[in-house]
């Protein structure tokens, strides 16, 4: 019998299409990090333009996305040969780097077929970006967007396991570092604002703030018209 544990509620995510972006320039990088983000897909390799970025680090020297075969990409050339093609699903991508060596993980499970070549020492700061880097756009959803500076941390401080076999959130109740950030985007008039309690806000750019927040092939979301 089912048990409807679905962990501790996410209130709220951020629809990105297009060029719509969070940015924030951190005046220092680290080697010892950790980041945590779910994510819904609204596109795929069909018909998706090229890759979908979720988030880059270090102006691009760390990224993390989708490719256009729906694989996953972490670091710059590692590729996982799994291919994530649920567009109902959400998906909890649990990234980390202990100052040598770096892991991916996905609903709580490691990606151990990625690292072709291995990324070692990935470096987390600097030039930061959510959702966009150069041409590489997300078309899907963000919730939850957590980085921890400092820590290199299992999935198990993001997520868990419930009875049902299925990976639900854990909100997380450790410290950021100093350039730690959680973004939860409750504040609509404020999206990327940082509730760590370090005020590491990003700046949005290209986001739909009409009233109607409908997206489909045909579908202009801001005035709620079809095109042909």
């Amino acid at each position: 019998v089912p048990t409807a544990d679905l962990g501790d509620e996410i209130n709220q995510s951020l629809r990105f299409r297009g060029n719509s972006s969070l940015t924030r320039t951190f005046g220092t990088t680290s080697t010892t990090w950790t980041s945590s983000l779910w994510v819904k897909r609204a596109a795929l390799n069909t018909n998706a333009a090229g890759p979908q970025q979720l988030i880059s680090f270090d102006n691009g020297l760390t990224q993390q996305r989708f490719q256009e075969t729906d694989a996953f990409l972490f670091g710059d050339a590692a590729i996982s040969s799994s291919l994530y093609r649920d567009p109902s699903a959400w998906y909890n991508i649990v990234c980390n780097c202990n100052g040598t060596a770096a892991r991916a993980f996905i609903n709580g499970v490691e990606i151990t077929d990625l690292f072709s070549p291995a990324p070692g020492n990935r470096t987390s700061g600097g030039d930061t970006s959510i959702g966009l880097f150069s041409t590489t756009e997300l078309d899907g959803y963000l919730a939850d967007v957590y980085h921890i500076d400092g820590q290199a941390l299992l999935p198990t401080a993001f997520g868990r396991t419930n009875d049902d076999g299925v990976w639900v959130p854990v909100d997380y109740s450790g410290s950021f570092g100093s350039n730690g950030f959680h973004l939860d985007f409750a504040d609509s008039s404020d999206i990327g604002n940082d509730v760590s309690g370090n005020n590491n806000d990003f700046t949005a750019t290209g986001f739909d703030t009409g009233d109607v927040a409908l997206y489909s092939a045909k579908l202009v979301s801001s005035t709620g018209s079809f095109f042909a």
